[in-house]
């Protein structure tokens, strides 16, 4: 059942997405662009939250650690390379 759930949700999620990527696209005044993609638009939003990331000295992967957390789910050990 659990597994059921998780991919209601994550179809729920993508579908969210998909709806901010659209409007994004539109407020990027792209709505033009016959070349226009979700893989374009994506690229876009992740070369863009890459800077601000490094704008804000955020890193994603501890972002996406710390999730879990804040949701009270545990989170396993981080391993160590070297």
């Amino acid at each position: 059942m659990a597994r059921h759930t998780t991919e209601h949700e994550l179809e729920q999620i993508a579908a969210e997405l998909y709806g901010l990527f659209k409007l994004r696209s539109v407020l990027c005044e792209r709505r033009m662009d016959e070349t226009l993609t979700l893989s374009i638009e994506r690229r876009a939003f992740a070369e863009r939250m890459d800077a601000v990331d490094l704008e804000r000295g955020r890193h994603y992967y501890e972002a996406v650690r710390e999730k879990p957390r804040m949701m009270g789910k545990s989170v396993p050990a981080q391993q160590r390379w070297g």
